[in-house]
């Protein structure tokens, strides 16, 4: 949608849409592509053929709307929720998906790689700086949402230390930033996130494991205090 508000001018239309028309013609390209993974399936069940189908629809998607302009974030969410709700072959394509998960994002990260380009002198201050205000704000920020609920006792200090980990979507979205042509300071936010995901993949985990391990069985929450009845 933030490409709808500030998309590129268009060479040979009449007229310039505007950011709600770019946004139609982006709910729109996600519609068609779902559309046509229906068409083209039918009722396939082989898993070959449902993964050729997936990818055609997804490099039909993107193509789309690479070619307009628009990030194909939008269009590929709509593309998911049809094929969730509406196709008779959901479970045979989200165990697909969960086998091609790891080597997808493996690939992902190869391509962040190859289209990574940072700068030292511009981004390496403003990248330790996010890294430490992340940290320090997912912390903090569990400690104090704990603490004003009444709830550090039973979650303890250090519960907002299992929320430090980013996980790969957080890069698919740097990407897709950085490739815009209307971004702003595309290396800087692709970096701080490439950066932030690879260093917090780390640990993240066992972070979580520590925390939620050192948890009782049963964690009992301070009721809500219920206001008291006043009579007139």
């Amino acid at each position: 949608m933030v490409l709808a508000l500030f998309h590129m001018p268009t060479s040979g239309l009449v007229r310039e849409p505007t950011a709600t028309e770019w946004i139609v013609i982006a709910v729109a390209i996600g519609v068609v592509g779902g559309w046509l993974f229906h068409l083209f399936l039918g009722e396939e069940r082989s898993p070959d053929r449902l993964f050729v189908a997936l990818a055609g629809a997804v490099v039909l998607t993107t193509g789309a709307a690479n070619y307009v302009g628009m990030s194909a974030l939008l269009p590929g969410l709509l593309l998911g929720v049809i094929l969730v709700n509406t196709s008779r072959q959901r479970n045979e394509v989200g165990n697909l998906l969960a086998k091609v998960d790891r080597p997808l994002y493996f690939l992902m990260l190869i391509c962040a790689g190859a289209l990574w380009a940072p700068s030292a002198t511009d981004v390496f201050v403003p990248v330790l700086a996010f890294l430490a205000l992340r940290g320090l704000g997912k912390v903090g920020g569990g400690y104090f949402a704990a603490r004003a609920n009444g709830a550090l006792g039973a979650f303890g200090p250090r519960w907002g230390l299992a929320l430090l980990g980013q996980g790969g979507l957080a890069i698919a979205l740097a990407l897709d930033y950085s490739l815009s042509p209307t971004a702003i300071e595309p290396s800087l936010v692709f970096t701080a996130a490439l950066c932030s995901v690879l260093l917090t993949d780390s640990f993240s985990a066992r972070l979580a494991r520590d925390v939620v391990g050192g948890l009782p069985e049963e964690i009992l929450l301070p009721s809500p205090a219920r206001p008291s009845a006043s009579g007139d």
